[in-house]
């Protein structure tokens, strides 16, 4: 919930952001490079914007499978590159049983009964990458 407010500030123009927890001295580093024109987020915040932006690229599918919905294609490459339900669900900004509700759905389209199974069918048809 923390980062989605963070997503947003950024998103609106921030120069930086800070835990409660900073200590002094980080807290006047980082008025100091913002006040110079910079940005300045905390270890743990920027941590959170590299994986998402990460995530991000890695959710674009490289190919898109006919007959499958935009979102469907998404979630079969995030399965087929290993994340369980719960991060795609925070991945996607849906829930765990809507992810739950999507594998099922394209393994029925697809007529496979596993998501070994998906996984080798999304490499096979370059959706995935080994």
């Amino acid at each position: 919930k923390e980062y989605r407010s963070v997503k947003e500030m950024i998103r609106t123009g921030a120069s930086g952001y800070l835990l409660k927890n900073c200590t002094f001295d980080e807290l006047a580093k980082a008025i100091h490079r913002v006040k110079q024109g910079h940005h300045y987020f905390s270890r743990e915040i920027g941590e959170m914007v590299v994986r998402d932006y990460h995530n991000h690229i890695n959710c674009q599918p490289a190919l898109s499978l006919p007959g499958l919905t935009p979102r469907e294609n998404e979630v079969l490459e995030l399965i087929s590159a290993g994340l369980d339900f719960h991060q795609i669900a925070s991945n996607l900004q849906i829930t765990s049983k809507s992810v739950s509700r999507y594998r099922r759905n394209i393994l029925d389209k697809l007529d496979l009964d596993s998501i070994a199974d998906l996984t080798k069918y999304a490499i096979r048809k370059g959706v995935a990458s080994v």
